[in-house]
């Protein structure tokens, strides 16, 4: 599926989209907070770091419900948030990946490179979504 279909979609979501952005937010904060802490030897972070970094996106989850309620007026600013939040966490998280590079195992790469590769292009989405909207078409 093409970009440009994938934001043709998009725009028929409405609000939508910030209950779609808040349930993939939840599954990262269960990630970081449940399951990653089970296997921390494995993904070579210390488990309050994992712990911090599951925090955020409740913090966002909880920003796209609000998005959500507040309905269509404000889509396009609340989506310009959300999508910048989204590249804040995730220079965040490459500097937390930094400065912990040398304790991180394979398995911490390989998921928080999955993780930035997914949080990232789903902020260039969100972006190019809001475009869109305060065009509105």
């Amino acid at each position: 599926m093409s970009l440009n279909a994938i934001l043709v979609k998009a725009e028929t979501w409405g609000t939508r989209v910030f209950l779609i952005d808040a349930l993939g937010a939840l599954i990262s904060a269960l990630s970081l907070g449940l399951v990653l802490p089970l296997i921390v030897d494995q993904i070579g972070l210390p488990i309050n770091t994992l712990y911090s970094l599951a925090l955020i996106p409740v913090v966002l989850a909880l920003f796209d419900y609000y998005s959500f309620k507040q309905g269509l007026e404000a889509i396009s600013t609340n989506l310009k948030r959300i999508a910048g939040f989204n590249f804040l966490y995730c220079l965040f998280s490459i500097g937390l990946l930094i400065y912990h590079r040398d304790s991180l195992q394979l398995l911490g790469w390989i998921y928080f490179s999955l993780e930035l590769i997914l949080v990232l292009g789903l902020a260039y989405l969100e972006f190019r979504l809001a475009g869109k909207h305060q065009k509105g078409g």
